[in-house]
């Protein structure tokens, strides 16, 4: 019997040591004088510190593997956030208007609201209705100039996304990646979480809330990685014909003007390419 117990703890303590963790993420201090390297040091402490959820580290070429034992645990939300800077972005947008983070800071209503609040808010916006209101978006006559004409694309060949956050610009895939543990069961909600959005022509987290929310009702739509200016999903259901998938391409160009304007081109090619991917991509310049 006690036998029987060693083996049990034993086989335990080893799966938790060979799980992973978070690694620790120094600040690149190589052009930073020396008398402002204890500053710099802090700051970078307090900012990562000050973002509270569970993070692990993986090797970037076993991302999506981690991924999918993640969201099958049941311990949150997972998120694909990339290497050492994508990290560091991140946790220094979310604490970006938060004076006991970066003294001196102004505060900004958008990043210092609580989740709850964020997503209280998001439940009163309809998309892509909400989208009328936003200043930076194209309107129907760009939108018209971008469509041009329908393009067909081969069906994606089944197996593991390309994931764009865990590999360098010669899809070398980094050493190491970060995942974030959100604490919800609902990914639509995480832009809430981490403050995401409101920056540039990046719409604010509630937005995002709100249209991620449609997408997940509609398309099954489940939010995979969420880095310092990218978002990809992977969906269950695709466009169910050419009408529709026009229809959902003007509606994520409105969205993200940069998957067409610096991506595909047009949004022909991008209403094509719905209808065989079941993986959207969204980046914010």
């Amino acid at each position: 019997m006690i036998v029987h117990w060693l083996r049990r703890l034993l086989t335990a303590l080893g799966s938790r040591a060979t799980s992973p963790t978070a690694a620790v993420i120094r600040p690149d201090l190589s052009r930073v004088p020396a008398s402002r390297r204890a500053e710099v040091v802090a700051t970078h402490a307090r900012m990562m510190a000050a973002l509270p959820y569970e993070r692990i580290t993986v090797p970037g070429a076993q991302a999506w593997d981690h991924w999918l034992r993640l969201r099958a645990a049941g311990r949150g939300w997972p998120i694909i956030v990339g290497d050492d800077d994508a990290m560091e972005r991140l946790a220094e947008h979310y604490s970006l208007s938060d004076p006991a983070v970066f003294p001196g800071a102004l505060p900004d209503m958008v990043q210092t609201l609580a989740p709850s609040e964020i997503l209280r808010e998001a439940e009163g916006l309809r998309f892509p209705e909400i989208m009328d209101r936003w200043p930076d978006g194209p309107d129907e006559d760009q939108i018209g100039v971008m469509e041009d004409d329908w393009e067909d694309f081969p069906p994606m060949p089944d197996g593991p996304p390309r994931l764009s956050v865990v590999h360098d610009h010669n899809q070398k895939p980094y050493a190491r990646v970060h995942i974030l543990l959100i604490p919800t069961d609902q990914g639509w909600q995480v832009p809430a979480y981490l403050r995401w959005g409101g920056w540039n022509e990046c719409p604010p987290p509630e937005s995002h809330v709100a249209a991620l929310r449609v997408w997940h009702e509609k398309y099954g739509a489940e939010l995979i990685v969420l880095s310092n200016d990218t978002m990809e999903l992977r969906v269950d259901r695709r466009p169910a014909d050419k009408a529709e998938a026009w229809d959902l391409a003007r509606n994520q160009y409105r969205y993200c003007r940069d998957i067409v304007d610096q991506g595909v081109g047009t949004v022909g090619a991008l209403a094509g390419g719905l209808l065989q991917t079941p993986y959207w991509f969204f980046w914010w310049d």
